[in-house]
């Protein structure tokens, strides 16, 4: 996080790593934290604080770093670590300048959650929102293709923390909170939508959710933050929401 600067990580905190589930060895694969401290390609803030990833349709392994504002692409076959993009900032309300981004009147777009987009390339979530300093509905997802060109996927967000594609190619996203600094935070929500339009709420009522997976059967899997207060309903559990009963209750799995 913001300490990526003054202290070196401990562990393998910063680190693309794999994991063999038989016998539960852990492999350190690329070194992330130290290449934002040596290169930081955002150019702002020396922040490492890796977010999501996905093996995307070419095999290689895609990495979004939430505190560096870029995503990774990571090679198996030959150890290559290398950035795919760094992503722009957004819009901070009234033009406000950000002194944290050179006095520009925009937001770290903190990417969080990646999806492999079917045709090639990745989804990624941004976090910065209506709460986290920028317009409301400004965050988004994006779509990065593998040469990194980015494209707007899914708009009229805020604070996405996690992305998941459907069969039908339809984008899904978890927004943490409808307010975060409410007492206690809103409720949050999963918004959906086709490439290049708009996300409609598709499940409401979330107490602060996180991950979101879609089956072949169409059914909407959440993970539910277990740090959400106690008065914000049931936490720490993962949640489904069937095919045919989109926009409405979410039963619990687990």
């Amino acid at each position: 996080g913001p300490n990526t600067a003054a202290f070196p990580p401990a562990g393998n905190a910063d680190w693309l790593v794999s994991f063999d589930p038989a016998s539960g060895t852990v492999t350190p694969l690329a070194d992330i934290g130290t290449y934002e401290r040596e290169n930081n390609p955002d150019p702002y803030a020396i922040d490492s604080n890796l977010g999501g990833l996905a093996i995307g349709a070419d095999g290689l392994i895609y990495i979004a770093d939430a505190g560096g504002n870029a995503v990774y692409t990571y090679d198996p076959a030959s150890g290559d670590l290398k950035v795919l993009a760094v992503i722009p900032g957004i819009p901070t309300p009234d033009n406000t300048p950000n002194p944290l981004r050179g006095g520009a009147a925009e937001a770290d777009p903190v990417p969080t959650g990646v999806a492999a987009a079917p045709d090639g390339g990745v989804y990624v979530g941004l976090l910065s929102g209506a709460s986290l300093w920028a317009v409301p509905g400004a965050t988004k997802v994006i779509h990065i293709a593998p040469d990194g060109t980015i494209t707007d996927a899914l708009t009229g967000l805020d604070l996405v923390v996690g992305v998941a594609v459907g069969s039908d190619g339809t984008i899904y996203a978890t927004e943490l909170s409808t307010n975060f600094f409410a007492d206690p935070p809103a409720a949050g929500q999963v918004a959906s939508g086709a490439m290049g339009g708009p996300g409609t709420p598709s499940i409401a009522g979330l107490p602060l959710p996180y991950g979101v997976a879609v089956a072949e059967n169409g059914d909407i899997y959440v993970a539910i933050n277990s740090s959400a207060p106690s008065s914000a309903g049931a936490v720490g559990m993962v949640v489904r929401c069937t095919a045919d009963s989109m926009g409405g209750s979410a039963s619990p799995v687990a």
